[in-house]
């Protein structure tokens, strides 16, 4: 953890613990989530070795300390420090001048810290909202669905991390538009990183949470049209994300072709007596993947960060969907059922090969049990497999206790 964020935690702290005296028009809000969660999972080793075993594991997921200091009516700062996994996270440091370019990792605690919101607001109209700094992208159901008290299954999507990242937010300038029951939002943030694309998690390792500072050489742009509110059950958007990612790189001049990403988006949550719908499709595009192959095998050769040509290629486009159904049987209980599909090799380019693994699909149902109007403890069963010949499924059976002290 470096200095700057070790004064930025310490500062949050004294506010949160000591609430200081602020001038007499400021109002400040405080918020608090937690996550803790049990899983039981039937595994088997490795793709060469398909004995089953079973895996039992405990983790405080997150910890999530949230203020809201209102300036004055129009105008406020929120700020959001999010601790995962019980740890500090990690260092990742790159040095140009060593063997032609090195990343050096030093890892202090498996786990991560981070100042996962920070951004000021200001109304510039009572229907007009500017944001400025680090907020959430209006993208997918864990960027908009964020709170645990708002749906029933462990996550809003257990495979979104195979394809985007989780819980998306980006630096830049936003701003939101309502007319009527339609909100309109458009950003110019920061990019993804094509460094770290891999076909495990496709471009969702491209966030760029790994250095100290985030590369805006090539920023991103995005646009949202949404109906009603997702967020708390009744609502429908669409969102549109695109950026270029060459000059977001560490090593320069590594790669000499554009690696665009366009990413397409449709969501929505319903609910209509005691019955709920919860649902998203995403559609996403890299291009110039065999190029990026190349490129980042160059990287590997040297890095220890990977061992030499050990990047695999990525897929030119993939596919995520993901459709939960909800029923509350009795106040404060309510059972569900789950699927979701993701391939992120829907086609490749050039003479790269598709590889089956990475086309998973997951069902599962579950309940969810809330009390004390801020806590709720969660069952879920799930089975996944992929259409790789001969892979052998995987079921998990999950626990998960959930606080969280509401929305300002």
């Amino acid at each position: 953890m470096t200095a700057h964020m070790r004064k930025m935690i310490v500062i949050l702290g004294l506010i949160l613990i000591c609430k200081p005296a602020l001038a007499a028009d400021f109002t400040l809000l405080q918020r608090y989530q937690g996550i803790f969660e049990g899983r039981d999972e039937n595994k088997y080793r490795n793709i060469n070795d398909k004995s089953p075993y079973r895996r039992r594991a405990v983790d405080l997921k997150k910890i999530a300390a949230e203020v809201e200091v209102k300036i004055n009516p129009v105008s406020k700062i929120e700020i959001e420090l999010e601790v995962e996994h019980g740890g500090v996270g990690s260092a990742l440091e790159y040095d140009p001048l060593d063997e032609g370019g090195e990343f050096e990792v030093e890892n202090e605690r498996g786990g991560e810290v981070e100042i996962e919101e920070a951004y000021y607001l200001r109304k510039l109209t009572n229907s007009t909202d500017l944001y400025i700094g680090k907020a959430p992208l209006y993208f997918s159901l864990t960027s908009v669905v964020r709170d645990p008290l708002l749906y029933s299954a462990s996550l809003p999507s257990s495979l979104e991390a195979r394809m985007i990242p989780v819980e998306w937010a980006e630096t830049g300038l936003q701003l939101y538009q309502r007319v009527y029951d339609f909100t309109l939002r458009a950003g110019v943030v920061t990019g993804l990183n094509s460094e770290f694309f891999r076909k495990y998690n496709w471009v969702g390792g491209g966030y760029q949470r790994q250095f100290e500072d985030v590369n805006m050489s090539d920023p991103a742009f995005y646009g949202a049209v949404e109906f009603g509110d997702v967020k708390h059950g009744r609502g429908l958007g669409v969102s549109y994300y695109t950026g270029q990612t060459k000059d977001n790189r560490r090593v320069e001049n590594a790669l000499t072709s554009e690696v665009n990403v366009h990413l397409y988006s449709v969501m929505g949550q319903w609910h209509v007596w005691r019955f709920g719908i919860l649902g998203q499709v995403i559609r996403g595009e890299v291009t110039n993947t065999d190029d990026l192959y190349t490129a980042n095998n160059a990287i590997s050769a040297g890095s220890g960060l990977t061992k030499p040509l050990s990047f695999a290629n990525i897929g030119a486009r993939a596919h995520l969907e993901t459709l939960q159904l909800n029923y509350e049987f009795i106040d404060s209980w309510t059972g569900f059922v789950q699927y979701e599909h993701v391939n992120t090799f829907v086609e490749v380019d050039g003479a790269r090969s598709i590889d089956p693994r990475y086309e998973v699909r997951q069902t599962g149902y579950g309940l969810m049990h809330q009390w004390d109007d801020i806590c709720a403890v969660k069952f879920q069963h799930i089975r996944e497999w992929s259409h790789a010949k001969d892979q052998p499924t995987n079921t998990t059976y999950v626990v998960q206790f959930a606080f969280d002290t509401g929305d300002f």
